[in-house]
């Protein structure tokens, strides 16, 4: 799916968000109250975990970034000064996950991707 620009997150096929003004995730009309709102110095986080792999053997292989496979069904959760507050399903679009944040006019953000790998 191709998200627009001008289009704000969580409202095109192949995106979800979590709105900070109302506290709610949406992702494609099935939308999640999923707490307070934002105030000025809340940590906000998000993430995505990969479903493992098990080989033939019951083996469990975990996965990460590197190895999403288009089409397969991960979890995106939503973090609010280090507490988990919402989590949605959705499967992978076909050209990959992208983060993105979307500002109003005088908004300000830090972003700490953290340890990038891949």
């Amino acid at each position: 799916a191709v998200v627009s620009t001008q289009s704000t997150g969580g409202w095109s096929p192949g995106s979800c968000a979590y709105h900070s003004d109302d506290g709610v995730i949406y992702s494609r009309g099935n939308n999640q109250l999923m707490g307070p709102t934002c105030v000025e110095e809340d940590v906000m986080g998000c993430g995505v975990r990969f479903p493992d792999r098990t080989r033939s053997e019951g083996e469990i292989i975990p996965r990460g970034a590197g190895e999403v496979v288009c089409g397969e069904t991960v979890q995106v959760y939503f973090m609010k000064n280090g507490k988990e507050v919402g989590v949605v399903e959705m499967k992978v679009p076909g050209k990959g996950l992208y983060p993105t944040i979307g500002l109003g006019p005088g908004d300000h953000v830090f972003v700490d991707f953290g340890a990038v790998t891949g």
